[in-house]
Parts: structure tokens; C-alpha cells; sequence
């Protein structure tokens, strides 16, 4: 007999009846935002390259970010989401201040031409 709950749990994922999985989302960036914070020193070290700085986002934080992601219900607010957390992240590693990206995407595009972002 099967039975019909509210919530279930799925690969960490807190998954409802309507499939959203909107609060797993926010956890997951939190968490992948502590990441980058324990990770700021890297940031400001001048003789590592861009290319190895994003290696770092890509090998610690990005998995923190999108761990469980295989449960997530993809809709335009998730991958803006993602779009935002991913420009936060070469934000970071460029050291680029926010008051200067004035079009968004801008600032990635160094990162995107080189191949470096996913």
C-alpha cells in the first residue's frame, strides 16, 4: 500500500508535495557561502593565478552548492539563483567590489572566454 506523505527526505534534499525543494536550495548556498568565506584568503593572494583560484571554487564550493541538486525542481528562479551565486564566486576570486559590476555578467567574462567557468 502506498501512502502519500507531505515531506520526504532524498539525498540530503528536503523533498515536498508539490516537489519545490526551495529551503534545501538556500541551505545549500548557504553552506557553499561559508565555504568561500573560510576560503577568502586565497583571494587576496596575488601570486596564485585566476585559473587555480576558480579551480578552488570549482573543486570545494561548487560541490557544497549542488549537493543533491539530482532532487532539485530546475525552474528560472533556481538557475538565477545559481547564476547569482556563480557570479558571487568570480566576484570573489577577481576581487572585484559589487559596486562595480554595473552589467551583470560583466565581470565574468575574463573567466567565461578562458574556459575557466563550467
Amino acid at each position: 500500500m502506498l501512502e502519500q506523505v507531505e515531506k520526504i527526505s532524498y539525498l540530503g534534499s528536503l523533498i515536498t508535495e508539490n516537489a519545490a525543494c526551495k529551503i534545501q536550495d538556500y541551505r545549500r548556498m548557504s553552506m557553499a557561502q561559508q565555504v568561500l568565506t573560510k576560503l577568502s584568503p586565497f583571494w587576496k593572494i596575488g601570486t596564485l593565478s585566476r585559473q587555480i583560484k576558480w579551480r578552488l571554487v570549482k573543486a570545494h564550493v561548487w560541490p557544497v552548492a549542488t549537493y543533491g541538486s539530482e532532487s532539485w525542481t530546475f525552474d528560472m528562479e533556481l538557475h538565477r539563483r545559481l547564476d547569482s551565486f556563480e557570479n558571487k564566486c568570480a566576484r570573489r576570486v577577481l576581487c572585484v567590489p559589487v559596486v562595480f559590476c554595473v552589467c551583470r555578467g560583466l565581470h565574468i567574462e575574463p573567466l567565461r572566454r578562458s574556459g575557466m567557468i563550467w
